[in-house]
């Protein structure tokens, strides 16, 4: 869903452009994520920082809590 919001907010753009498979897979290991996109406040970017976490039970949580405050 992130990356879904990060394109919509990027006006399309690729957001791995330039990156292998291979690579693409070692970033996301590293637990680089994708910078803020240009259009998008800082809300969003939240927003999708949280749908990165790694640990489901704590992104489910991060979730909700950014949805019911």
């Amino acid at each position: 869903m992130a990356v879904i919001m990060w394109e919509i907010y990027s006006d399309g753009e690729n957001p791995y452009s330039g990156y292998s498979n291979s690579e693409i897979i070692e970033y996301l290991k590293s637990e680089k994520r994708l910078s803020k996109p240009l259009h998008s406040d800082d809300e969003i970017y939240e927003w999708m920082k949280q749908c990165w976490i790694n640990d489901p039970k704590q992104r489910f949580h991060n979730l909700f809590y950014l949805i019911v405050t």
